[in-house]
């Protein structure tokens, strides 16, 4: 299999060309496009209902669901049945808009994730909508009602100040997922370069990671956290985490330095 490559704020494709050496280049996102959440439930005035799926397009159940109310700041909380499907009758007041938020079982924890709403829309009492919704680990989130930013991990590539390396901006890093991502699917390797110290957009999961110095191509060592005892490595194992218990913002901190 061969590695994606990240560079820059965000991944971009890049042009595939097959040289002498036989490289392969190519963009390190999975598709933009939205897995079919199944059949469509008709629209019921009163009511928000929706579909919730996994990457496999399977039926989630479970699934915590919330009806904002834009006008009151109210909300009305229901779940998903064994179905994936979920139904909240709302209040004749102001619009409303939904979140849904997945707790997985991942690598000996519980993570949430928050889930992608195929089409978000705010809509009445007497509109009703169908909210349909798939779970994602990485790709951009709506937009929209504070949903900014990214499914996938943040992560911090920070130099070791201790010494005289500064240029951790010229680290090329490799994720090499252990297992299925935290939604599933089966992950890609990744090689990424940090963009002013961060990349972004790590699908969420476990991973064992190496770095090189791209000017040199020399190994750098490497360890996850910022400061502390924790040794230096060739490689290490870590999973992202959380920003703190129960979120579903991923993050990862690692610092590096040459041999």
């Amino acid at each position: 299999m061969f590695p994606f490559l990240y560079s820059g704020r965000h991944p971009r494709t890049l042009l595939t060309s097959w040289l002498l050496t036989i490289t392969l280049l190519t963009s390190c996102t999975e598709s933009n496009e939205d897995p079919a959440p199944g059949p469509s439930r008709p629209v019921q005035a009163g009511y928000v209902v929706g579909k919730a799926t996994d990457a496999q397009n399977k039926p989630l159940a479970n699934v915590e669901v919330i009806a904002y109310n834009t006008l009151t700041n109210s909300t009305i909380g229901g779940r998903t049945d064994a179905q994936g499907n979920y139904r909240i009758k709302l209040e004749n007041l102001g619009t409303w808009y939904v979140k849904g938020t997945a707790t997985l079982n991942y690598d000996g924890g519980h993570y949430a994730l928050r889930m992608h709403v195929v089409d978000p829309i705010t809509f009445t009492h007497s509109q009703g909508a169908v909210q349909n919704m798939v779970l994602k680990a990485s790709g951009e989130r709506t937009g929209m009602y504070g949903e900014d930013g990214y499914y996938g991990a943040k992560i911090t590539v920070l130099p070791d100040m201790t010494g005289d390396f500064y240029d951790a901006d010229n680290a090329q890093l490799t994720f090499e997922p252990i297992g299925p991502l935290i939604d599933g699917s089966m992950g890609q390797t990744l090689i990424c370069k940090p963009d002013n110290i961060y990349i972004y957009d790590i699908p969420v999961g476990k991973y064992k990671i190496t770095a090189t110095y791209q000017p040199t191509g020399q190994p750098l060592l490497l360890r996850a956290g910022y400061g502390g005892s924790k040794a230096y490595s060739r490689t290490i194992t870590t999973m992202v985490s959380p920003t703190h218990s129960g979120s579903d913002r991923y993050v990862l901190e690692l610092q590096v330095k040459p041999e």
